[in-house]
């Protein structure tokens, strides 16, 4: 088995037949589809059994609610592929060839990680690609050329992981938000080779959802999830990843601006122990180690 794809499910009734059409109607066809049922109320436990009875590649978990990196760690355990890939079950790939074509790819060039583009998609038809239409393929990456041309993101989605990656100090954490954070942190320093599957956007992921896990910041987390990663870094030989770490850093000083003053002294000294990764944003394109 080539790829496992793990979807976690939960109330999408809506959306996920447009999830599992986008990956079942891939021309390349050696892999399996993982669905975790994280303990839905909708109709979305019923659209996948209806969906498992037409296609054998389809494997099926039913579990009570656990949250997003609990459904995506029982993906993990489950899966048998040589690769992985996450896709939320509120999204969808927008090209039927993407498994044929990577698949070409990573047996050309072996890989831990295949980093792919992604489009974040409105309501109204508006669309943004994460990442802009200069950089081509290209393989024989490593985590300088990734993080310099801000290629890595805090994403799981957007990402064919080599299995033997995911041991078990690269489960999600769970109970938290804004999960992909430090998994990402600690798969880049996991992997010792990257390559970039192309500009042409192939994740559609769909913005502003109120009912969404991720619609929402708890700033708690989010502080948290920065810190812990900052401690990671700091522990590894590649401080590359402190540049990284400056735009989620950007981030959370803008949801700070937000808080009441109340909130603001409260979280005043996490936020300026970390100003200092405000230097690496600035230096960018320069080399880490």
């Amino acid at each position: 088995m080539k790829y496992s794809i793990i979807v976690p499910v939960y109330n999408v009734e809506k959306y996920l037949p447009e999830c599992l059409n986008s990956i079942l109607g891939q021309t390349f066809r050696d892999y399996e589809l993982i669905l975790i049922d994280d303990g839905s109320t909708d109709s979305s436990p019923m659209i996948c059994d209806d969906y498992a009875e037409k296609d054998g590649r389809i494997t099926i978990i039913h579990k009570t609610n656990g949250g997003l990196s609990s459904a995506r760690n029982k993906g993990i355990d489950t899966a048998c592929g040589e690769y992985i890939l996450f896709i939320d079950s509120d999204d969808y790939w927008n090209d039927n060839r993407f498994l044929e074509e990577s698949d070409a790819m990573l047996n050309e060039h072996a890989t831990d990680v295949l980093i792919f583009n992604y489009c974040k998609v409105w309501p109204d038809g508006k669309k943004k690609p994460c990442f802009g239409n200069k950089i081509k393929r290209e393989a024989g990456l490593n985590i300088k050329d990734i993080v310099g041309r801000n290629l890595w993101t805090t994403s799981a989605c957007n990402k064919i992981i080599r299995k033997g990656l995911l041991d078990d100090t690269m489960h999600f954490v769970e109970g938290i938000t804004n999960e992909d954070l430090d998994w990402c942190v600690r798969l880049a320093l996991k992997a010792k080779s990257y390559a970039y599957y192309g500009s042409e956007p192939v994740y559609f992921y769909r913005q502003g959802r109120p009912d969404s896990i991720t619609y929402t910041i708890d700033f708690d987390n989010f502080i948290s999830n920065i810190e812990k990663s900052v401690e990671i870094v700091s522990k590894s030989n590649s401080t590359v990843l402190y540049h990284f770490l400056s735009y989620p850093y950007s981030a959370l000083l803008f949801e700070y601006a937000s808080l009441n003053d109340d909130r603001k002294k409260q979280y005043a000294g996490r936020i300026k122990s970390m100003e200092w990764l405000l230097g690496y944003a600035a230096h960018k394109n320069q080399s880490g180690s």
